[in-house]
């Protein structure tokens, strides 16, 4: 039957944190997962974030929903 294994995956990638949803094709949220992103402060009036920690998180994230 269409539909059973079929899902979908949402992810938002926000200042503080990423964040990952699973979704059936009904729209009904499967799993939920989220990670905080490092946030550096390198001089006063700078912020910096690691697109390399995004990356992780977010696949952090993902893996968290799966489960």
């Amino acid at each position: 039957m269409k539909g059973d294994k079929e899902f979908v995956i949402g992810v938002d990638v926000g200042t503080l944190g990423t964040r990952a949803g699973i979704f059936n094709l009904e729209g009904s949220m499967m799993g939920m997962g989220s990670q905080p992103i490092s946030i550096y402060y390198p001089q006063t009036d700078f912020v910096e974030q690691s697109s390399e920690d995004i990356w992780q998180k977010t696949g952090l994230a993902i893996r968290e929903a799966i489960k």
